[in-house]
């Protein structure tokens, strides 16, 4: 089952990455990181990306069926996956009186020229001194599934949103 404690440690590497623009493996998808974007790989299945000043920070992290339930559709993956993520434990250090939420909209449903099909939802997170843009991303390629989570920095303003959407639209099946 995902967890969103899955996320927060790797997408603490961003700010340490080296820059470089290339094509980047995750699993079995293959993504294009943006020019001047860092990456780095924590293993074969996860991969955190960011702009150089976290204008962006996204974690993708690949699945299979094996490790996720998989007999619901897809918008109700979606869903699932949004709500784990807005879900408050209480076990989080800083979280008891926090009053930040999180949301997320509807899934729509994503498709690749290549074929891949996913659902991505646009959401929010902050308080009432501050909003953070968040998109969360789930591909799907036969048993094997791409989650990708990400947030713009609330001063980022839309500079490097059209990078973060060609990242988003690069993803596709990688080539053995």
């Amino acid at each position: 089952m995902f967890r969103p404690q899955h996320l927060l440690a790797p997408i603490a590497l961003v700010a340490t990455l080296s820059a470089c623009a290339h094509t980047a493996t995750v699993g079995a998808f293959a993504v294009d990181v943006p020019k001047g974007w860092e990456h780095e790989a924590e293993d074969a299945d996860s991969l955190g990306v960011g702009t150089k000043h976290a204008e962006w920070t996204f974690m993708l992290m690949a699945f299979t069926d094996a490790e996720i339930e998989v007999d619901k559709s897809l918008d109700a993956v979606g869903r699932e996956a949004a709500a784990e993520l807005t879900k408050d434990d209480g076990d989080a250090e800083g979280s008891e009186g926090d009053d930040v939420s999180m949301e997320f909209d509807d899934p729509k449903e994503w498709s690749s020229a290549g074929g891949l099909r996913g659902v991505v939802m646009d959401g929010r997170m902050g308080d009432a001194q501050l909003s953070v843009q968040l998109k969360l991303m789930i591909v799907v390629s036969g048993s094997n599934y791409l989650l990708a989570f990400g947030f713009r920095s609330p001063d980022a303003g839309p500079k490097h949103d059209a990078a973060m959407q060609a990242m988003l639209d690069s993803i596709r099946l990688a080539t053995p």
